[in-house]
């Protein structure tokens, strides 16, 4: 989501939770709207699996001739990693970690370790192949601006996550209106221009990393995309990518003519393009490098597979890519994990009622899955919200 981050308006208490927030805000501005329209006025929140680098960052092999449009794999079978299913925040393995209520998003290494951001506890967690949990960054108080190194540094409810080739993790942390980078070796930092001065980003709700290492930062609350470039460490050029950061809306067209409603993971393939779960108009847009606003896939709210606008998500929080270019979506209310073909071709792999099973993919369920991210052995990772553990899916 570098990893994948593959990688979830109104601003509220964030001492309530994310996921308490995540429901009201659903509630308050629910709208039956479908995606692709022109209602311009309406006021109705990545990976490359690239085998000569040491990372899966945010971006796919972006191939839109491969053979990703098989339906849905033989076998699917979902697991539990880590976490205990209570509140709480104690490292150790397996079953016996907890985690707060408020896991956001998670992004691999190419060693198979994730990095979670455990929201509610202000903590980037990491979690290895066999369920070791450690806390990367964070010392867990909610302590403005503060960088250092590992636990000496603090974060305001981070939420998005991603990592660039060069193994660094980037978090926007929401609440202090940030983007931090964590280096390999733990050291965090904020992102700052030349002259120092810490880069302002409104809400940052997450981030995606293209193979050109720009950045781009998705802001829940103002409804646009931000585009960042830089100069060596420092931010050379903030700029709206997509949306208009004083409208909220429904309409594909070109950069700031273009509306979004609560955008929240991003994704970017190996041609530059970014792929956006637009939770408030039920669907997935595409961003073409020179700005290019589509409807992916996803005509409104509901449960609906099928192709293009004929599909039907509720509230798509989660995104990661894999290397054929299929696209895996957590659908949060819907309790599923769907997959979008490169043709647009929508089915759900995992997850049915709301409620924790594991077990086949028919059978498993899933409480308001947030973030997902996919290894470079094809393995997907959930932060399952409600169920406070971290899931994995094998396909095969």
């Amino acid at each position: 989501m570098g990893v994948e981050t593959v990688k979830p308006g109104k601003k509220m208490d964030a001492k309530r939770g994310k996921g308490f927030a995540f429901y009201l805000s659903f509630v308050l501005a629910f709208s039956f709207v479908a995606c692709g329209g022109d209602d311009e006025a309406s006021d109705r929140n990545g990976g490359i699996i690239d085998d000569d680098s040491n990372t899966n960052t945010n971006t796919n092999n972006g191939d839109d001739n491969n053979d990703g449009d098989e339906i849905v794999p033989a076998k699917v079978t979902v697991s539990t990693l880590a976490g205990d299913g209570t509140q709480g925040y104690v490292d150790g393995k397996g079953s016996l970690v907890k985690f707060s209520s408020d896991l956001v998003d998670i992004a691999v290494d190419s060693a198979g370790n994730l990095y979670v951001t455990d929201s509610g506890n202000h903590r980037i967690r990491k979690v290895t192949p066999g369920g070791e949990v450690s806390t990367f960054a964070g010392g867990g108080t909610q302590q403005s601006q503060l960088d250092g190194h590992g636990t000496a540094a603090r974060f305001y409810y981070p939420s998005g996550i991603t990592m660039d080739m060069q193994g660094n993790l980037y978090v926007a942390d929401k609440y202090q209106h940030l983007v931090r980078k964590i280096t390999p070796n733990r050291e965090v930092s904020t992102l700052r221009d030349s002259n120092g001065v810490a880069i302002q980003l409104d809400y940052a709700e997450s981030v995606a990393i293209d193979k050109e290492a720009n950045l781009y930062v998705a802001d829940w609350l103002k409804h646009h995309v931000r585009k960042l470039t830089f100069a060596g460490n420092a931010v050379a050029s903030v700029s709206v990518f997509a949306g208009n950061g004083n409208e909220s809306g429904n309409v594909d067209a070109k950069g700031t003519n273009a509306r979004f409603k609560g955008p929240r993971d991003m994704v970017t393939d190996a041609k530059g393009n970014v792929y956006v779960a637009d939770s408030q108009n039920f669907c997935i847009r595409k961003i073409t490098p020179t700005g290019e606003v589509t409807t992916f896939a996803g005509g409104g709210y509901g449960y609906a597979d099928g192709t293009g606008a004929e599909v039907r998500f509720n509230y798509p929080a989660g995104l990661t890519i894999d290397a054929k270019g299929n696209l895996y979506v957590a659908d949060y209310f819907n309790n599923k994990i769907r997959r979008v073909t490169p043709k647009g071709v929508v089915t759900t792999i995992a997850g049915g009622q709301m409620g924790y099973v594991d077990g086949p993919g028919d059978v498993a369920q899933f409480n308001h899955p947030m973030g997902i991210a996919i290894d470079l052995e094809g393995n997907l990772y959930v932060a399952d919200e409600g169920n406070r553990r971290i899931r994995k899916i094998t396909l095969k």
